[in-house]
């Protein structure tokens, strides 16, 4: 949110990018972070239907798509770090 409305995705990942660069990490766009989270959180033994408001999927078939998806090591060690 900027000023009581809600940042737009390539705002959002513009901000992000920079963020990211000054702080010395590489950037994922939020999609990435999204897929990312979801199918770690899955790997920790979270049930799909827990996981589904967090990226905001409407549908539990969504987040079963993202889930199902294998995410590489780099990814989930990258998200590790920011998350640490």
């Amino acid at each position: 949110m900027y000023e009581g409305r809600p940042l737009t995705t390539d705002t959002f990942n513009r901000r992000l990018k920079k963020y990211c660069n000054e702080i010395g990490i590489t950037y994922l766009p939020s999609h990435k972070i999204r897929f990312t989270g979801a199918s770690m959180l899955y790997g920790a033994g979270v049930k799909p239907i827990n996981i589904q408001p967090l990226p905001g999927h409407s549908t539990l078939t969504m987040t079963e798509h993202y889930i199902g998806q294998r995410v590489t090591e780099r990814d989930t060690s990258q998200m590790a770090r920011v998350l640490a």
